[in-house]
């Protein structure tokens, strides 16, 4: 931390305060803040984030240390609650049904932008959400490309239920290869 910071009786040992410490190293700070100068997003998201950034996002977590609520577990799942847990941690169908999506709404945001740019073509498979939902986000791939399934030549030694079953990258791009006569 730098010196001019003024700590008072912060706990200097907690994991938020030691992760802060650690990324003060190697974070890029204009990125990192970048937020702050997004007009996409309103004060109410920007708030969101700094509470997500310094551990105080109201969670069950936070209703039981403020005693408004006579436990500390999750209301869905009744394990131990925290910022965590809710952003990406609860095992609650329609919880991890949710975190999927967001996943899947993000990397259809990374693969629409990769297929407008020179590595376009190269995109050979895609597992990231429904034709449907695909459409929603204005991602038109070639039939081929949003096969849920991986192609057999890509892992050989696994058979067709094992390629259904094992877990499958988000995307896969490869160059073309062009022969020469």
């Amino acid at each position: 931390m730098r010196k001019h910071h003024r700590l008072a009786g912060a706990n200097t040992n907690s994991e938020y305060f030691n992760n802060w410490k650690r990324l003060l190293t190697s974070v890029n700070i204009t990125i990192s803040n970048s937020f702050w100068n997004n007009t996409r997003m309103n004060v109410s998201q920007k708030r969101n984030v700094m509470k997500v950034r310094t551990g105080t996002l109201y969670a069950q977590k936070m209703a039981h240390l403020y005693r408004r609520a006579t436990s500390s577990s999750s209301l869905l799942c009744h394990q131990p609650d925290s910022q965590t847990h809710m952003l990406s941690g609860c095992q609650n169908a329609s919880i991890q049904n949710m975190v999927t999506e967001r996943h899947n709404i993000a990397s259809r945001l990374i693969i629409r932008t990769l297929s407008k740019g020179d590595f376009g073509g190269n995109i050979i498979f895609t597992d990231i959400g429904s034709e449907a939902r695909m459409a929603q986000q204005s991602l038109d791939l070639q039939a081929h490309v949003a096969n849920r399934t991986l192609p057999q030549w890509f892992l050989p030694n696994l058979s067709a239920d094992e390629l259904r079953s094992c877990s499958r990258p988000d995307a896969v791009c490869m160059p073309l290869l062009l022969a020469i006569l």
